[in-house]
């Protein structure tokens, strides 16, 4: 047996953990640029109590409170320079994905005088490689996870879009895993119903990809099949009754799926989702998976039969007496009633779209070169994602 495992994010999981945010600040200053999202009226006092006890601790806290779903590389620029400006120790990044996506891109290019985003997507493109530093600065990210899904407090991947192409891509690094990460399933609470199961089952296809990538890596295995467990088990409760214990077993799910998705990498439903994600700005990248995911499972259930069958008796249990065939075939109608019956029902139809852009979506050149799947099965799955 031979693997490579890699984890170096200090995890602090637990009801009431944020409240320890000042102390886990001073460990590296008293000056903090705080990274979150646009405020609305149902996070706004989310924020207020964690701005209110670091300034009560005597920490200097620069707010950067702008940040979009699909955040730009505009936004990372003015992130770096407000860091920059205001000569911060640390960066605090509180909310989802994108929030902390950004910050952890500020932190990877402090030194950097101007970002070159195309050398950035092209060169630092593989989540297995280790890359020269790009910064000697170290400026360490605390993460505060608001949403169970998106993974990136434990990986070392931050998905940006390019302002010129408005396309969604990624940037690997090792120095993109944050420093330390608070998860208080407690900030879920109040997340809507639509946010709560887009970002499960963005957590879902995490540990999925990552075990049908997974070439013999027992931890992370174990991790990817306690997440889908947690996931399939707690979601339609939640929904049902928000109790704490439903809202942990989703956090953790979300924190085991990231730590094998950092290990392991994602298939072919991630790229597919960011770039027809790109060109459809109301789709949400839990939402983007959602939709594909029947499609992906119905032309490859061949290909992963003994992994597509093993997750389909997680969800079912009746398929434990069936054999690996029928179990993997018919995993695109067990995931098809769960997705059903948890509200992640999606197609291309409900945007309204110009046939123009689904034409742009259909002979999108990047299909011609993805390397998880033959090119003939990616187009036969655009193809009829893309059918209205």
């Amino acid at each position: 047996m031979k693997f490579n495992y890699q984890q170096p994010t200090e995890l602090i999981f637990g009801a009431k953990k944020v409240n320890h945010l000042p102390n886990i600040v001073k460990r590296y200053g008293n000056r903090v640029l705080l990274v979150g999202p646009v405020m609305n009226e149902a996070i706004q006092p989310m924020f207020n109590q964690v701005i209110n006890n670091l300034d009560e601790n005597g920490i200097i806290t620069t707010c950067y409170l702008e940040i979009e779903p699909n955040p730009l590389t505009s936004a990372v620029d003015k992130g770096l320079r407000l860091a920059k400006e205001n000569n911060v120790d640390v960066i605090v990044a509180m909310g989802g994905g994108s929030s902390i996506d950004t910050a952890k891109m500020i932190s990877l290019c402090i030194d950097c005088e101007i970002i070159d985003w195309q050398e950035m997507f092209k060169k630092y493109d593989n989540f297995a490689n280790r890359y020269e530093k790009i910064s000697k600065t170290d400026l360490p990210v605390i993460a505060i996870s608001t949403t169970a899904g998106t993974g990136s407090q434990c990986t070392q991947a931050s998905v940006i879009t390019d302002d010129e192409s408005k396309m969604k891509l990624t940037v690997f690094h090792q120095d993109n895993f944050v420093e330390v990460a608070i998860l208080d399933p407690e900030l879920t609470m109040t997340l809507p119903r639509s946010i709560t199961v887009s970002t499960a089952f963005d957590a879902f296809t995490h540990a999925f990809e990552s075990y049908l990538r997974n070439d013999g890596n027992p931890i992370t295995e174990n991790f990817s099949l306690q997440a889908i467990q947690n996931i399939v088990q707690n979601l339609p409760h939640v929904l049902i009754e928000n109790k704490i214990e439903y809202r942990e077993k989703l956090m953790l799910a979300d924190t085991y799926a990231g730590i094998a998705l950092a290990n392991n990498g994602a298939a072919l439903p991630h790229p597919l989702s960011e770039i027809i994600g790109s060109y459809v700005n109301k789709l949400s990248h839990g939402q983007a998976l959602a939709m594909i995911y029947p499609t992906f499972v119905k032309h490859t259930y061949e290909k992963y039969q003994t992994k597509f069958a093993t997750v389909c008796r997680i969800f079912d249990e009746s398929y434990c007496d069936k054999d690996d065939a029928e179990a993997a075939k018919d995993f695109y109608k067990v995931l098809n009633k769960f997705e059903k019956e948890n509200y992640l029902e999606f197609n291309l139809s409900q945007f309204d779209l110009e046939q123009s852009t689904i034409d742009k979506i259909k002979n999108c050149e990047i299909w011609q070169h993805l390397p998880m799947e033959k090119t003939e099965t990616i187009l036969e799955i655009v193809n009829e994602i893309c059918k209205l």
